[in-house]
């Protein structure tokens, strides 16, 4: 992907955030979902 494009840094960095965003809540959940507490969190 060249610049004209759109694969300079910003775009390459903004889509690095938006897929950041959209799966750091699943990835929170998934380690929550097998914690042993009665209420889930991310520190036992």
């Amino acid at each position: 992907m060249s610049k004209a494009t759109g694969g300079g840094p910003v775009t390459i960095g903004y889509s690095l955030f938006f897929f950041a965003f959209l799966f750091g809540p699943l990835v929170i959940m998934v380690v929550t979902a097998f914690n042993s507490s009665s209420f889930p969190r991310i520190t036992p």
